[in-house]
């Protein structure tokens, strides 16, 4: 039992001498906050990172779109989630809410198509209708799978508490 607590004293001895070393009046900054929505937080290294991508890809980008595009993307994950969804990857998480709460619902009636190629007859060169008809259908559908995710993200962005702490350059 004596060799227990001298063991004991040797350790507390060793954590007091090695504590002597820390200094606990200045903290250290890992990472500043760029942004955050409700409960989750964007990090101004995760900024830096999602804005080197556009601007390696050439994108020509602001910064307050890449905020503003990421905020978008944690909101999404989070309706997501909120639906009890599961995927390996957030991408692949998003891209199933967005199947199941939009895209399901997109319907483009026959008249739609018609109309659209009468009215755009000459970007079709002649072409006859039944061979362009599945391109602007799936023309359509595209545009109105964008109006309805327009509208989804802002009715989002009102319900969350959303603070972005960077300024566009």
């Amino acid at each position: 039992m004596r060799i227990y607590f001298k063991i004991l004293k040797f350790f507390f001895a060793v954590h007091l001498f090695m504590m002597s070393f820390v200094n606990f009046s200045h903290g250290i900054i890992i990472d500043r906050l760029a942004a955050y929505v409700d409960d989750s937080a964007i990090t101004f290294s995760e900024f830096e990172e999602e804005f080197r991508k556009f601007n390696n890809s050439g994108t020509d980008i602001t910064q307050k779109e890449v905020i503003d595009s990421m905020i978008n993307r944690l909101l999404l994950v989070k309706e997501a989630r909120k639906i009890r969804f599961d995927s390996h990857s957030e991408d692949e998480l998003i891209n199933h809410y967005l199947d199941i709460k939009i895209r399901s619902r997109l319907f483009v009636k026959e008249d739609e198509v018609v109309n659209f190629y009468k009215k755009n007859i000459e970007q079709f060169k002649g072409q006859d209708y039944y061979l362009v008809k599945d391109q602007i259908e799936e023309y359509l559908l595209e545009k109105e799978f964008n109006d309805i995710l327009k509208k989804h993200i802002q009715e989002l962005r009102q319900k969350a508490e959303i603070k972005v702490l960077i300024k566009d350059k």
